[in-house]
């Protein structure tokens, strides 16, 4: 029954062990059974995708008028192209997508915290902990390991 196919796994995975590289087996793989880092990041995926929306929403804005000079419109479609090569490049795990996504996250954030205690613009709090949550998940060593 179930003891003697456990046996016979405990077994096979000692045996391979050295081969394959296997560091750790569990009855039922709650860890990361991928452990040499191929797996889905899907907080990485999720920061990407905010990025493509960000870079979208200053496109639009763009495009509706809404911003007034040629020098400012320019400005802003520079900064939904680097908006957009930080979300393309993080979702293909680039270093150079995660510089970007690193960079948009940290200044979002200090511009944030600028906002707030400069011109009391309390409606950037909410944007301002997402962007430091996004930083602070972007920096753990799971997430460096699997840059190429």
């Amino acid at each position: 029954g179930q003891a003697a196919a456990l046996d016979q796994l405990v077994q096979a995975a000692q045996d391979y062990s050295g081969t394959y590289g296997v560091t750790d087996y569990r009855w039922f793989n709650l860890r990361d059974s991928q452990s040499s880092g191929t797996g889905s990041l899907p907080g990485v995926a999720a920061i990407a995708l905010w990025l493509l929306v960000e870079s979208l929403i200053g496109v639009a804005g763009v495009f509706k008028g809404q911003f007034s000079g040629h020098s400012t419109r320019l400005a802003v479609l520079a900064i939904a192209t680097l908006l957009a090569l930080a979300g393309l490049g993080l979702l293909r795990l680039r270093r150079w997508g995660w510089a970007l996504a690193l960079a948009a996250a940290f200044l979002s954030s200090t511009f944030g915290v600028y906002s707030i205690l400069r011109y009391h613009m309390s409606q950037y709090w909410v944007l301002t902990l997402v962007n430091f949550v996004f930083f602070f998940y972007l920096i753990r060593p799971q997430i460096l390991r699997r840059l190429r």
